[in-house]
């Protein structure tokens, strides 16, 4: 990742807006930070780790702390980065949970906050992400590590520049994980162990699975199956047998059955024959009356035609009377309804004498419009005048009360002012002071943790030295045995020779045949196997004692040489002797208290000195305030006595206009109320006047036209009276020459065509059903002719009792059979079963023990992934060691911790350091503080190094040192430098953050943080 652009806004110490373009350095890749303490520096790194995370740099400030105090309200604090991975650009802007002044009312609203992520695809912007979540997700993806690893690779922040040096083994693994990209070797252990697991839990169903099956038959082992399927296979075939008898006797008694029920079946036809014939003679009175009923029906159709012309034309004659009545009752209404239009008339013409004196009076109201327009503007005018009179009343008494508040705060300013000088001036001492403490708290502590590290190192050997003692005895104890059972043995061949002696059998010793006094043992013979089973636990016990014995010496040597640095350490911190450990607890507890305090009292210096610029920008401000709000003051009394003259002139007027206008008619909207009503009053009478007129028209053409209708109704009534009195004649006629006495005697007769066909085909199939019933009966009897009634329910008792027999013997061979079909079935899954489970005992021989290997169950207790990373990491500590060498002037270099010291965690991944003085390895922590910083410097660039070559997705083109150069010697400075100024020529890009003063000297391009009183600047400097 190498950063283009950075705009800051409202951010931190930075209240404006705020930009680095980093593209300007051009060949310039190193470049050095600096200001003062408090400018805004180390909040330059924040930036960076908000706009990628949203965390700070160092992971300690909150996000709604990095908000500005000195902003405007109404500035949004945001944070854009433009950064490049390879030959791809990318932009990032973050915004934090914020207040900000609400747009309308007072008080402050919250907002959420906000990120985006763009790729430029050469022309413009492309959008990626929009939310904070997502946004951090994509960066963690394209950089490849998260914020606490960007902040130990890409970004040493102040004070943990160390974190990656003396991370733990598992912190540092994940780092390594990351940056490496191993999650397949990881994925691969699970696998293993998965399937490890899937083999283990497989074998063990099918067992589960085998014993259960044999449990649920009943069985004990596979032969008692065995025994079973024979039993059931004997007993079927006596089933057959017994079967093929049963079928016999079943199939004699069907046959006796089916002649039986032959009989009774030709003998109930024969009843049933005559029982029909029967039915059909009772019915033949009934349908007698049906022929007649149809013979009536047949005649009414006849005279259909008269009857429904008498019935039209009585409808006729009915719609004409309503019609007649219909008409009647409108021409009266339209009368009625022209004689009101008349009067409505006469009325409106009375109203329309008013319109000359309305019109008269709206004339004289048209004259006073224009003086009562310009005392309506008189009157607001005066209004506003005192308005603003007040509202300069008001802001007068302000201006005087900030003048006097102004003027007070610049007093306190300038006492302010005089402390923070005097802080200033004694910054020096204090720091001195501090640096003293420091040193004594460092040495002092150094001291204490050699004696803690030595007290374990004798309790270790004291332990090892009693288990060296335990070891040799149990293995001198296990030799003593081991040579007891080997004579035992050799004493017992002869006798175990001769168990294996038969009579007529040669000997295998001396080749006799006979026998007479073979060997016997006093005791119990020794097997072979327990012989060799002896000497592997001797072997180990042995084995044991030799490394107990190479562990007491390895700790008392090193006991020796931690008692030596001790000593060395003592020296150092000006003790003569090493204290007891209550005493060392009493000093080391009062260097610590001596070095808090200088720091206080230097943190508290160099506050108040880094406030001295400060509060004297703010003593100028304030002053500078008073005199414009004295200014202001001036301005505000004169526009005062402007606004006053000009109220005194509109009162004059006012009263001029009063006197011309009457009094009712001076209030506001007065006339124009007059005017309106009597315009409305002349528009209602002249409507009415015309609506009048117009209706009395209407009615009168509407009563004429109404009486003409009535008139032509009459007539159309008596014609159709006349019509419905000929066709009644007519139908009158037909029906007595059909034979009806009226017309009630016809419909009485009458059926549709529907019911007739009906009625006419019931009769036909009755004469149907009456012929075949004869004919079916002579049938019947011809063949009944010598049968008799047989004993029906003896023969179907005897077939029922022969088929149960065959259906209990069918059932017993199906259920035998079923059994063998079902035993035999389990006979084979237990066949499969024993087949699985060997393969899988097979199977997990390999992959359990690939897994136990690969989870650490070695004797390292390294798994496989971090094996991988193992190596990764000798391969960064030997591009770190190289450049580490260089600046520590070939006297520190840095390795992997290879002896497992807990044998309870894994390890693999500890670091140490190697001191060419004195020859030793030491923890990586035991480093001062500029050794440190030289070796996670020279760790993180060997790791951008290997990382970069490693993995081609991760570019690590940038880094970022907070502080730390000060703790360096002048030469160790200038290696540290030599290194950096060859990371520029790599192409790299490098920033420093510092106060050293010779940094400023040594750098060209420097980036300085300017601390104001409206907001710390940023300046960019060449040369």
């Amino acid at each position: 990742m190498k950063p283009l652009r950075l705009d800051i806004q409202a951010f931190g110490p930075f209240a404006g807006h705020e930009q680095v373009d980093f593209r300007s350095l051009g060949a310039h890749a190193l470049f050095l930070i600096h200001g003062p303490t408090g400018a805004g520096k180390t909040s330059l790194l924040d930036a960076f780790s908000f706009a990628l995370y949203g965390e700070s740099s160092g992971g300690e400030r909150s996000m709604r702390h990095l908000r500005s105090d000195r902003a405007d309200a109404a500035l949004r604090t945001e944070v854009t980065l433009e950064f490049a991975l390879g030959p791809v650009r990318y932009r990032v802007m973050r915004a934090p949970r914020q207040d900000r002044p609400r747009a309308r009312g007072a008080g402050t609203s919250e907002m959420m906050p906000t990120a985006t992520l763009d790729q430029w695809d050469g022309s413009a912007w492309t959008h990626l992400a929009a939310q904070p979540a997502r946004v951090t997700e994509l960066v963690e993806g394209l950089l490849g590590f998260d914020c606490g690893q960007f902040r130990q690779v890409i970004v040493l922040p102040q004070g943990r520049f160390r974190e990656l040096l003396t991370a733990s083994s598992s912190a540092r693994e994940q780092i390594l994980e990351q940056l490496f990209q191993t999650t397949l070797y990881r994925q691969i252990e699970a696998q293993l162990k998965s399937d490890s697991a899937d083999v283990k839990r497989a074998a063990e169903d099918l067992g589960e699975r085998r014993t259960a099956l044999l449990d649920q038959h009943a069985f004990a082992d596979p032969a008692a199956l065995h025994d079973a399927l024979y039993a059931l296979a004997q007993a079927g075939v006596a089933e057959e047998q017994q079967l093929h008898v049963a079928r016999k006797q079943a199939a004699a008694a069907q046959n006796a059955l089916a002649q039986a029920e032959e009989d009774v079946r030709v003998l109930d036809a024969e009843r049933n024959a005559r029982a029909t014939l029967a039915q059909l003679e009772a019915a033949r009175p009934a349908q007698a009356a049906a022929r007649a009923t149809l013979l009536r029906a047949q005649r009414a159709v006849e005279v259909r035609t008269l009857v429904d012309a008498q019935q039209q034309a009585l409808q006729q004659r009915q719609q004409a009377e309503q019609e007649l009545m219909r008409l009647s009752a409108s021409a009266a209404l339209a009368a009625e309804t022209h004689a009101a239009a008349l009067a409505a008339l006469h009325a409106a013409e009375q109203g329309a004498e008013q319109v000359p004196a309305l019109q008269a009076e709206q004339a004289s109201l048209q004259a006073l419009r224009e003086p009562l327009q310009r005392l309506q503007e008189v009157q607001h005018a005066r209004q506003g005048l005192l308005q603003r009179e007040q509202q300069c009343a008001r802001s007068l008494r302000a201006l005087e009360a900030s003048l006097e508040a102004a003027q007070a705060a610049a007093a306190l300013g300038e006492a302010e002012y005089d402390v923070a000088r005097r802080a200033a001036e004694a910054l020096p001492e204090r720091q001195q002071a501090c640096a003293l403490a420091s040193h004594q708290r460092e040495l002092t502590q150094t001291v204490q943790s050699s004696a803690h590290r030595l007290a374990g190192l004798q309790r270790d050997l004291a332990d090892c030295a009693a288990r060296l003692e335990v070891a040799a005895e149990e293995a001198r104890i296990e030799r003593t045995r081991l040579a007891d059972m080997e004579v035992r043995w050799v004493a017992g061949q002869a006798a175990r020779l001769a168990l294996r002696l038969e009579d007529g059998e040669a000997c295998p010793v001396c080749g006799a045949h006979a026998h007479p006094a073979p060997a016997r043992s006093d005791g119990l013979l020794v097997a072979d196997d327990t012989l060799a089973a002896q000497k592997a636990h001797a072997q180990h016990l042995d084995s044991a004692w030799q490394e107990a014995r190479r562990s007491e010496e390895a700790l008392r040597a090193r006991c020796a040489e931690v008692e030596g640095q001790l000593l060395q350490s003592a020296r150092q911190a000006g003790l003569s002797r090493v204290p007891p450990s209550a005493e060392m607890e009493d000093l080391v507890r009062a260097a610590v208290r001596a070095w808090q305090k200088a720091d206080a009292g230097l943190s508290e210096a160099l506050a108040e000195a880094a406030r001295v610029d400060e509060v004297e920008g703010r003593v100028g401000l304030l002053r500078a305030h008073c005199a414009d709000l004295q200014k202001d003051s001036v301005a505000m009394q004169e526009t005062l006595a402007e606004l006053q003259r000009e109220q005194a002139l509109l009162t004059r007027e006012h009263a001029t206009l009063e006197a011309q206008i009457p009094a009712a008619l001076r209030h506001a909207g007065a006339a124009q109320a007059v005017a309106m009503r009597i315009s409305q009053t002349l528009t209602e009478l002249g409507a009415k006047l015309s609506t009048a007129r117009e209706r009395e028209r209407s009615a009168g053409s509407a009563a004429g036209s109404a009486q003409t209708e009535r008139l032509s109704a009459e007539g159309r009534h008596v014609l159709a009276i006349e019509a419905w009195q000929a066709a009644a004649r007519s139908c009158a006629a037909g029906l007595q020459q059909q034979g009806f006495t009226d017309l009630a005697d016809w419909q009485h007769a009458w059926r549709d065509a529907g019911p007739r066909a009906a009625l006419d085909q019931q009769l036909r199939q009755f004469d149907d059903a009456w012929a075949a019933a004869v004919a079916a009966l002579t049938q019947c009897e011809a063949a009944a002719q010598g049968r008799t009634w047989p004993e029906i329910d003896a023969l179907r008792a005897q077939r029922a009792q022969t088929q149960s027999e065959v259906e209990t013997r069918l059932q017993q061979i199906s259920a035998g059979a079923a059994r063998m079909a079902l035993l035999s079935d389990l006979q084979r899954t237990l066949k499969a079963l024993d087949d699985e489970i060997a393969a899988l005992g097979d199977r997990f021989a390999v992959v359990g023990r690939l897994a136990e290997v690969a989870g650490g169950a070695n004797p390292r207790r390294m798994t496989f992934q971090r094996f991988v990373l193992a190596t990764l990491l000798d391969e960064v500590l030997e591009a770190a060691s190289l450049r580490l060498l260089r600046m520590s002037r070939n006297r520190f270099s840095l390795r992997r911790v290879l002896q497992q010291v807990d044998q309870r965690s894994t390890g693999g991944l500890d670091l140490e350091v190697l001191d060419a003085e004195s020859d030793t390895a030491r923890p990586v922590n035991t480093l001062s503080g500029g050794e440190g910083f030289l070796a996670s410097l020279s760790l993180a660039l060997g790791l951008a190094q290997v990382v970069q070559s490693r993995a081609g997705g991760i570019h690590m083109e940038t880094l970022f040192v907070d502080e730390g150069f000060g703790t360096l010697d002048p030469e160790s400075l200038d290696f540290a430098m030599r290194t950096l100024i060859d990371l520029q020529r790599e192409g790299r890009l490098v920033g420093i953050i510092s106060h050293v003063a010779e940094l400023r000297e040594r750098i060209d391009v420097r980036l300085e943080v300017r601390p104001a009183a409206l907001g710390s600047r940023l300046l960019q400097t060449f040369g």
